[in-house]
């Protein structure tokens, strides 16, 4: 004759079994949602940056990555950037230099905007690209023509704030 299993044993852990799925179902529908935190964190805080290579300062919206290179400073907000140049210049004046930037360049000029940059005379320089439509923020200082820039148009107003806040300070 042949033994047979208790019954008794495996509807108990069958009922058990049950039970703790039931429960980790229960549990999992009832407990608060954690919101996935976002990678990019946007903020309206400004912080006063300072390039030593190019003897500038600046105040810009954070979060932001700034990159002090040699001839540039690059302001790097997840990828999109603002550049902030510098070059020589032998010319006497920002327009003589804009007018043959935009003659050896080809660039597509739409329109210029005389502001103030650092108490000095300065240019924004409005170009068409197959892209879109960019300013570009000019000023002399010693010798030096700073440009300013971006090709995102999500970060005009940062460029824009950049320049209004821009200072030269040489060291003597």
């Amino acid at each position: 004759m042949k033994k047979q299993k208790p019954q008794k044993n495996v509807t108990f852990l069958g009922i058990v079994i049950l039970i703790l799925l039931l429960s980790a179902v229960a549990w999992f529908v009832s407990s608060p949602k954690k919101e996935p935190e976002s990678t990019v964190t946007k903020s309206s805080e400004v912080e006063h940056f300072t390039s030593e290579n190019l003897e500038i300062s600046f105040d810009a919206k954070t979060p932001v990555l700034m990159k002090d290179l040699w001839t540039n400073v690059v302001l790097d907000y997840d990828g999109k950037e603002i550049v902030i140049g510098r070059s020589g210049s032998d010319y006497q004046s920002l327009r003589e230099y804009l007018d043959h930037l935009i003659e050896i360049n080809h660039l597509d000029a739409i329109s210029q905007e005389e502001i103030t940059i650092d108490d000095s005379p300065g240019i924004i320089l409005f170009t068409h690209t197959t892209d879109g439509d960019y300013p570009t923020y000019y000023v002399i200082k010693d010798g030096w023509v700073f440009s300013l820039f971006t090709v995102h148009p999500e970060l005009f107003d940062d460029l824009d704030m950049v320049a209004k806040t821009f200072r030269y300070h040489p060291e003597n």
